[in-house]
């Protein structure tokens, strides 16, 4: 995920494409302009960025109902 240069314009990230029960991805890349990384403490997205290392973690945990009566959660 290198950044754009300049410090401006948006950042290509680079994933693997499952579909359906594929135990093998395709490589794939999205462009987008803002990236959040929120895999826990130990962050691949925090490493990649080289955004040092800290001593601390701030977690959140949500729970959203969507149609259909399913919840979404995360954290």
């Amino acid at each position: 995920m290198p950044a754009p240069e300049n410090g401006q314009g948006p950042i290509t990230v680079h994933y693997n494409k499952y579909d359906g029960d594929s135990k093998v991805g395709t490589p794939s890349s999205v462009e987008v302009d803002l990236v959040i990384g929120a895999d826990g403490a130990n962050s691949r997205v925090a490493k990649e960025i080289d955004a040092g290392e800290y001593d601390y973690a701030i977690a959140f945990q949500e729970r959203i109902r969507i149609p259909g009566g399913l919840w979404l959660c995360s954290g």
